[in-house]
């Protein structure tokens, strides 16, 4: 029995390169909505699920600290979606990541790397695979469901087990790992090789190993998934690791772009700041408004100038909403909300007539 089993892996094994791969990228469930506590404030229940949104479509937790978050916050009811179940909260996709786009915050593309997670315990002959039933997996997948980072089990079917034996995957044998999982054909590869209180982890991502060690407890193994989530969306590459080969994560742009710099106080409300950085990007000679953070009670904006238009001094002195404070320095004395619309009246009425009085 023994020796017609490691016939018939062998077999399997030289059929391995031949299998087709199934698509890489992978789209992310629930991208635009998060689970809420229903019996929370109105307010705290939209405020909790824009943040755990704004994560998963940035794929970074830094973006609850970009001082663009407020005025997406100050908006948060207007890009309201129907949600298909009472205890979650959906952000209309488009409105969400078009606002994201004009205030220069970083987002994601929706298809992302998608990673395959083995587990083992043990070790040599007294090695086992760890079931994807297991609590730990769970723990795993909510964490890569906080980043938007696709995770997949193996099945652990006839097919994985002939494929990969649980004493290769305890010792890292990259090259097992790498071929049974092939039939995945997923971006990236996970192993943990669980013990009692921690773990050895080794992620195998464009023909790169990169080795971690973490503590099993929920908070550890979060952490642990950040880093993986970092590197895979290019976010930051894993420190404290050892790498194998160099690290070739998928490229973000994210960086402040030339241009003048200039500080905008008494923008006090999101209509404001959409109202300003509307009428900059249509000035002539304007190419790009750069929101750059906050400085004490006013806005960092980076303008950049093809210099075919007047000096940015002009446009903004110009406007009779703004106001030079100083060199450099304006402040908004516009309206901090959007006028509503006046109904045209019918010819020849007035509004008194309207209201029925004389």
């Amino acid at each position: 029995m023994l020796l017609f089993k490691s016939t018939l892996r062998n077999l399997f094994l030289a059929l391995l390169p031949v299998m087709p791969l199934s698509v890489a990228a992978a789209p992310v469930e629930q991208l635009f909505s998060a689970s809420v506590n229903a019996q929370a404030p109105q307010e705290q229940q939209l405020r909790s699920a824009l943040a755990q949104v704004m994560v998963k479509v940035s794929g970074r937790r830094e973006i609850l600290d970009n001082p663009a978050y407020e005025t997406v916050l100050d908006n948060a009811s207007l890009l309201l979606a129907p949600a298909a179940e009472p205890d979650r909260i959906a952000f209309d996709p488009l409105a969400l990541t078009k606002l994201m786009n004009s205030l220069d915050m970083p987002v994601m593309p929706e298809d992302r790397p998608e990673l395959l997670v083995w587990l083992v315990r043990g070790n040599g002959a007294d090695a086992s695979l760890v079931e994807p039933s297991a609590e730990i997996y769970r723990q795993l997948h909510a964490s890569a469901a906080e980043r938007g980072l696709p995770m997949r089990d193996p099945l652990l079917d006839l097919t994985d087990q002939l494929a990969l034996e649980p004493s290769q995957l305890a010792g890292f044998a990259t090259e097992a790992v790498l071929q049974a999982s092939q039939r995945y054909g997923t971006d990236a590869v996970l192993v943990g090789h669980l013990m009692e209180s921690n773990a050895d982890w080794m992620l195998l991502s464009d023909a790169s190993q990169v080795s971690l060690n973490s503590e099993l407890e929920p908070i550890d193994l979060r952490r642990m998934v950040d880093q993986v989530a970092n590197s895979l969306f290019g976010v930051e590459e894993i420190s404290g690791g050892q790498r194998s080969l160099p690290l070739q994560p998928v490229a973000v742009d994210e960086y402040l772009p030339s241009g003048e710099e200039i500080e905008i106080q008494g923008l006090n409300s999101a209509a404001a700041y959409l109202t300003l950085s509307g009428w900059l990007n249509q000035q002539p000679g304007v190419t790009r408004v750069v929101t750059a953070g906050r400085t004490g009670s006013g806005l960092k904006l980076i303008i950049e100038l093809d210099g075919t238009g007047p000096s940015l001094r002009s446009l903004l002195v110009g406007d009779s909403r703004i106001t030079e404070l100083s060199s450099g320095v304006y402040s908004w004395v516009g309206p901090q909300v959007t006028a509503p619309a006046v109904e045209e009246l019918p010819s020849g009425e007035t509004e008194e007539q309207l209201d029925g009085t004389e």
